[in-house]
C-alpha cells in the first residue's frame, strides 16, 4: 500500500515526456500551491481558536493570496499547453 501510495505522488511530478524524468514546474506548482494554502488556512485556523472568533483579515492580503495562487496556476497552464 505504501507503495503504490509513493508512486502515485511520484506520478504527479512526471512530465509527459516519460516516467522518472520530474517536472520542475510541476512540483513548483505543487508545493507553492500546498505551501500557501496551508500557511494560511493554519494561521486562520489558530486564530480562530485563540480569539473565539474569525479574525479580520486584510483585504490586501486575500489579493495577494489570490494573486499567488493564479501566478501557480497560471505557469502550470502555460506549461501544459507548451508540452502538448
Amino acid at each position: 500500500m505504501l507503495d503504490t501510495l509513493k508512486s502515485k505522488i511520484y506520478s504527479m511530478f512526471e512530465e509527459a515526456s516519460g516516467p522518472g524524468v520530474w517536472s520542475s514546474t510541476r512540483f513548483a506548482f505543487v508545493f507553492s500551491v500546498l505551501t500557501s494554502n496551508i500557511v494560511v488556512f493554519v494561521s486562520y485556523a489558530y486564530l480562530t481558536f485563540k480569539n473565539g472568533q474569525l479574525p479580520d483579515v486584510p483585504e490586501g492580503t486575500l489579493w495577494l493570496f489570490a494573486l499567488a495562487n493564479g501566478i501557480a496556476f497560471t505557469g502550470k497552464v502555460v506549461q501544459k499547453n507548451k508540452e502538448q
